[in-house]
């Protein structure tokens, strides 16, 4: 009798006494919540705890001995290091998108000729044309807390996404970090409940010192019912926290309306019911709010020496067949915009990237000239031998997109596929060409190399 009574607390215990939608069940992450720094976390687990939680999360963690060190210092470069000459330090805005990819921008499928296309970006495709953008960038991750990881941190997902193993309290190199480091105040914002998908615990490890939710937001009257603060609001609201910073500053906002079950709010449903699918509906009221942000802002004293970078976490639906091919599926915007066109010229590039280049690229941005580790490589540096290339993720391979070919190896560093690079769909495999080809064999020899020093670093602990 005693067991069935303390069973209901047992759950809601290792619920965290919550069951918001989108709250998980208590996880070591969440320790970061309440420790100082990282080297305080440890103190805060018991041990119990600590091994139900990581039993089994190794699994996806393995060494490899494809190459040697010097193979991978000179071809992979997992240690980045720039020389921008920046005289004012520039304040950063990341706006993070749910789940938009490149298949709803105009500015993205100029080029696709994909039949009676409509885009659902009227005032992100503008913005894209009064700055920066690139229309060749590939996801390195599936789901949203692996999105974060990717844009702060970069790090990408394979067959077990890092924040979800057993080594996810290792020290990283991330954009706060660095920003932190470098004399920069930092800010993440969420309009989700708290504790939604670890993001509070997970950004508070990499360095951002305060957090915003559905709880410092505090009225309840723009609650979509689902996954917390409609766009339009919470946006508004960030913007009011943004103008609290003292500059140099990293301000980072995640949207939350374009996450399923994608309803618009009810005073906009018949301006935006008219997409071939609800995604569509969401997407053009994100945009919307974005609109209304930054009509906000452009006020503000800080605004003229502010760079903002647009990306999304990750793709979800799609509606155009360009876009259901297995690689296209995965494409996303990047966008840098500042009114200074000294920080961020007007132009475009079509230059192969990956999710992971925003952080190396926002570290360049901001003029920061130490050593740090990166897999990605800064978009907008023209330092010599930062060879283009995309690990496009998938839990079952390594995929890589490099020169004229797309690389697929599994999880053991067999060859299961060499396509080119205009084969999105990996329908003619050309590995019976390996052979004779030297670029092949590179670009074979290279994914490995990525592979050993991925994993190398995640076990050893050298992700600073």
């Amino acid at each position: 009798l005693v067991i069935v009574m303390f069973v209901p607390t047992l759950i809601f215990g290792i619920r965290g006494m919550s069951f918001k939608r989108g709250v998980v069940p208590l996880t070591v992450m969440d320790a970061n919540k309440y420790a100082e720094d990282i080297s305080q976390v440890n103190i805060l687990l018991n041990t119990p705890f600590t091994i139900f939680r990581t039993m089994g999360k190794n699994k996806g963690f393995q060494e490899y001995k494809f190459t040697t060190q010097d193979y991978i210092t000179e071809n992979i470069k997992p240690i980045k290091q720039y020389n921008r000459q920046v005289l004012e330090k520039p304040n950063v805005v990341l706006i993070i998108l749910e789940g938009m990819g490149a298949e709803y921008f105009g500015i993205m499928n100029q080029n696709t000729n994909i039949p009676d296309y409509k885009s659902y970006t009227p005032f992100l495709d503008s913005l894209a044309r009064q700055g920066f953008y690139f229309t060749n960038i590939y996801s390195n991750s599936i789901h949203s807390i692996e999105g974060i990881s990717a844009v702060t941190a970069g790090m990408p997902t394979f067959e077990k996404a890092f924040v979800q193993s057993a080594y996810s309290q290792r020290k990283l190199s991330s954009v706060a970090n660095i920003a932190r480091k470098f004399g920069y105040q930092t800010m993440f914002a969420h309009g989700a409940t708290n504790g939604s998908m670890n993001f509070n615990g997970f950004t508070k490890q990499i360095g951002y010192e305060s957090y915003l939710g559905r709880t410092e937001f505090n009225d309840e009257r723009f609650y979509n019912g689902s996954w917390g603060i409609d766009d339009e609001p919470f946006l508004q609201y960030f913007a009011k926290e943004v103008n609290k910073m003292h500059s140099p500053f990293l301000a980072t906002v995640f949207t939350l309306s374009s996450h399923g079950p994608y309803t618009v709010p009810e005073p906009y449903k018949n301006k935006f019911n008219k997409g071939d699918i609800l995604m569509h509906n969401v997407v053009e009221y994100a945009d919307f709010s974005l609109k209304k942000f930054f009509d906000t802002i452009k006020k503000e004293d800080w605004y003229a020496n502010t760079i903002f970078a647009i990306i999304s976490d990750h793709t979800t639906e799609d509606y155009y067949d360009y876009y259901k091919q297995k690689i296209a599926h995965h494409r996303l915007p990047i966008i840098l915009f500042s009114p200074n066109k000294a920080l961020i010229p007007q132009g475009s590039s079509d230059t192969l990237g990956q999710q992971i280049d925003i952080f190396p690229t926002l570290v360049d941005l901001m003029g920061y000239q130490k050593p740090f580790r990166s897999w990605g490589r800064s978009l907008l540096s023209d330092k010599a031998g930062e060879t283009p290339r995309a690990f496009v993720t998938h839990t079952q391979f390594y995929q890589l997109i490099q020169g004229n070919y797309i690389y697929v190896l599994d999880l053991q560093g067999e060859v299961v596929g060499v396509y080119a690079k205009e084969d999105l769909d990996l329908i003619h495999n050309l590995k019976d060409q390996i052979t004779h080809n030297e670029e092949m064999k590179k670009g074979i020899a290279d994914v490995r190399a990525f592979m050993q020093d991925y994993m190398d670093r995640i076990i050893h602990d050298k992700l600073e």
